[in-house]
């Protein structure tokens, strides 16, 4: 049951076996299209007055591939959940479980970056009180405690293209019959170097790659925390996989490793910052 339920994820109408390589990178608002068109270094020698510009991310192919981990795309479901009884308490709607994602075409150029699966509550959101247009779950709504991260990708309210393989659409398993008013949404981090519970901490000369062989399948442990109705749990809520992409600067033949592709495979956001109090009083 919770399997189906996880499934409420993203597809439906799409007929090409392989994601486009030719398909636009804008999303729609609601206001107008949007892209991020690259993020860069800015670096400033107070000695000589030089500065400097380092460009780390650029235009990105970023799709929601939920639509290739099911039936009819995908001869089984390579979307798995697995129950982990050791960290699970019904009865306080507390729920861990194992996700693992296998790549939809292995052995293929169509490695991904960048991997993450989101999860979006359908339970009453909070504002933040920074900016009360961001829309988040908070106790005694759905939390994804362990999360590597959060991300306004993919959310319903804000991309009126959530229809389309750019944008978040309703899995073959899906209800239908809500739509998620979330704007900032948890998510889980799928890269080889990461095994189910290790900690988010990502190694940077892998780049958050997802080869399409050995292994070829990667998992994560996701701790999440239902609201309680009349002593019961309640588990319901739309999960989303989006993965990066370009094409690599040789297609001939597997296999690949991550630095076969240039750095715009990879999102143009940020993916993990750390920060350290050096005694700085610049705030």
């Amino acid at each position: 049951m919770f399997a189906v339920v996880v499934l409420i994820g993203c597809s439906q109408g799409h007929s090409p076996v392989a994601p486009s390589m030719t398909s636009s990178i804008l999303r729609d608002d609601g206001s107008g299209s949007r892209a991020m068109w690259g993020m860069f270094d800015v670096y400033v020698d107070t000695r000589t007055g030089e500065v400097g510009v380092v460009p780390v991310r650029g235009a990105d192919f970023e799709c929601n591939v939920v639509n290739f981990l099911q039936p009819p795309k995908a001869p089984i479901n390579l979307l798995k959940v697995v129950l982990n009884l050791g960290g699970t308490d019904f009865s306080t709607g507390k729920v861990s479980v194992d996700v693992s994602i296998r790549h939809p075409f292995p052995g293929t150029k169509y490695c991904g970056f960048d991997v993450m699966g989101i999860v979006m509550d359908d339970y009453q959101p909070s504002q933040l009180k920074s900016d009360p247009s961001i829309l988040c779950s908070m106790a005694p709504s759905t939390l994804l405690k362990n999360a590597d991260g959060w991300t306004r990708w993919w959310n319903q309210p804000e991309f009126s293209s959530y229809n389309t393989l750019f944008g978040y659409i309703d899995g073959a398993k899906a209800a239908g019959k809500w739509t998620s008013s979330h704007t900032l949404n948890a998510f889980k981090y799928f890269s080889d170097d990461l095994v189910k519970d290790a900690a988010f901490d990502p190694n940077p000369s892998a780049r958050g790659f997802f080869s399409s062989e050995n292994p070829g399948i990667n998992a994560r442990r996701y701790e999440l925390q239902f609201p309680m109705d009349a002593g019961k749990p309640v588990i319901h809520f739309k999960y989303a996989v989006s993965a990066s992409y370009v094409v690599p600067f040789d297609t001939a033949k597997p296999p690949y490793t991550a630095d076969e592709w240039p750095i715009t495979a990879n999102m143009p956001e940020a993916y993990k910052i750390d920060i350290i109090d050096n005694g700085s009083t610049a705030f």
